[in-house]
């Protein structure tokens, strides 16, 4: 009995009657918007493929029962959030991992980049032609204090820019010749490199006996620690000649070959880097310093990573590396890390002083403003004052966003000999290889593309609610389309019964 009557209340109420009917002088009111909306909901719980959502809807189940159920959905449902939140964080912030490979054979490796700084600076002769040609004074004073300014300027880097405080006010000469005024005055850099002598027997012409190869084999270089000259360096070669020359390779057969330069005419520090990339303020430098008429001889290993075409398909804030073509940086069209870092270091001296030090790199290429004395005096300051302040105040307030590269070469000096040398063993002589070939190398891969993290989504929604993508399809119908429909019944029977007793007050739309 109780269940029929509990069948005939549902009937009741979920369909209207299809014609007014009177019994006396009656009128028959229409379920109201609360009984309408409780249908409906009741209909898209029962009909839904979301577990644990129809016992919701059982009118004559004790209250306690409703409760456990409401707690075991809930419960579901922030699980499902939960996992599919660290499911989605996965995705965005680690979608490639870094295996090894050891297929060596089928590789070859970039010869390092060297970066070659003298200690010596300044061309006396130079000096004296610069010296006649800029000043017009007869004041001895005035020629002093300019030589001494050309000598500072030749000798700025970034660990020495306090030396200019001296010259507080000095505008003689305009920030935009200090590079080529420190080109003049520097030292004539000069040596002697076994590709030259190579050269030299292949081809063994008149017009190339006599001719200077060295702008061939060692290339300038302004960086943050001065004039520097470089070897197998695309970077170099990109600043001074505004094109590409051929990468220096070799191969597993090739393993052990050392290159030397010789007969330097100044001690120097050297640093080892990859190709693409050059020696940066705060970064993890492999240096070597060779006395003069010391050689030094530097036996490295090579740390190789490589990305797949895959890892290009992704978005650079995706994979959280940058590819070195994909460059943007106003300084240079190659991306390297101590590239990104050096403008960031010129950008934020713009903001505090209006301009950059002339020896930064590429800022002449980026059209920043050179700093005269007056700025960098200012920076100066600044710096005295983080340093007063705290390091980490001033990293926070004005950090770079510079990703690592994708694809990368590091190489990491393992053994350095230095002893004194004479003239006929090469004078002041370089030497450096890679001894060991390397038999495996890093590759750098995507672990979790998009039709992984939708099948863990999937797995997460089946586990927990037991449902599927056609249960997302069922709420928006439920949303939209049957509910377009649904509301478009109610006010079709609602306008029969109002056309039937207009004085029955109902809501109406």
């Amino acid at each position: 009995m109780d269940l029929r009557y509990h069948h005939k209340t549902l009937t009741r109420r979920r369909q209207f009657r299809s014609k007014p009917v009177t019994s006396g002088h009656e009128n028959i009111v229409p379920p109201s918007w609360k009984d309408i909306w409780r249908d409906y909901i009741t209909e898209a719980f029962r009909n839904t493929t979301f577990q644990g959502l129809v016992y919701f809807t059982y009118t004559r189940r004790h209250p306690l029962e409703h409760f456990v159920w409401f707690l075991c959905v809930s419960v579901a449902v922030g699980c499902a959030v939960a996992v599919s939140l660290s499911t989605w964080k996965r995705y965005q912030d680690n979608p490639t991992v870094i295996s090894l490979e050891n297929n060596y054979r089928d590789w070859n490796i970039s010869v390092a980049a060297v970066y070659i700084c003298p200690t010596e600076t300044i061309d006396e002769e130079a000096l004296e032609t610069v010296l006649k040609g800029l000043t017009n004074s007869t004041q001895p004073s005035d020629v002093e204090r300019l030589r001494k300014f050309l000598i500072t300027l030749a000798k700025l880097n970034h660990d020495n820019l306090d030396t200019v405080e001296e010259f507080a006010g000095y505008t003689e000469i305009h920030p935009s010749n200090y590079t080529k005024l420190v080109d003049e005055v520097s030292f004539k850099f000069e040596y002697y490199s076994e590709e030259e002598k190579e050269e030299e027997e292949e081809e063994e012409t008149p017009e190339n006996e006599n001719t200077d190869a060295n702008h061939e084999v060692l290339l300038p270089i302004l960086t943050e620690y001065g004039r520097c000259y470089a070897y197998n360096s695309q970077l170099a070669a990109s600043q001074l000649t505004k094109k590409r020359v051929p990468l220096i390779v070799e191969s597993h057969l090739e393993s052990g070959n050392s290159k030397s330069i010789s007969h330097i005419n100044s001690a120097f520090t050297v640093y080892f880097k990859n190709p693409w990339e050059v020696p940066g303020i705060g970064a993890l430098n492999q240096k070597l310093f060779n006395p003069f008429m010391y050689r030094s001889n530097a036996n490295m290993r090579v740390i190789i990573t490589y990305a797949t075409d895959d890892v290009r398909n992704l978005r650079v804030d995706h994979r959280k590396c940058r590819f070195r073509d994909e460059s943007n940086l106003a300084i240079s069209d190659i991306y390297s890390v101590n590239l990104c870092q050096s403008q960031c270091r010129a950008e934020m001296a713009i903001r505090l002083c209006g301009c950059a030090p002339f020896f930064y790199v590429g800022v002449e290429r980026a059209h920043y403003n050179i700093c005269d004395v007056q700025g960098m005096i200012c920076l100066v300051d600044h710096v005295k004052k983080s340093k007063s302040d705290g390091d980490h105040k001033t990293r926070d307030k004005h950090s770079c966003a510079c990703y690592p590269t994708c694809e990368s070469e590091e190489y990491v000096i393992e053994d350095t000999t230095t002893e004194e040398s004479e003239t006929d063993t090469g004078g002041t002589k370089l030497s450096w290889c890679v001894p060991n070939y390397p038999t495996v190398r890093m590759k750098r891969d995507i672990l979790f593309t998009l039709p992984d993290m939708l099948v863990a989504f999937g797995g997460t929604a089946a586990f927990f609610l037991g449902c599927s993508v056609l249960s997302a399809v069922e709420i928006f119908y439920y949303c939209t389309l049957r509910l377009y429909f649904y509301l478009l019944e109610v006010r079709r029977q609602r306008t029969r019964y109002i056309q039937h007793d207009s004085r029955t007050r109902v809501p109406t739309f």
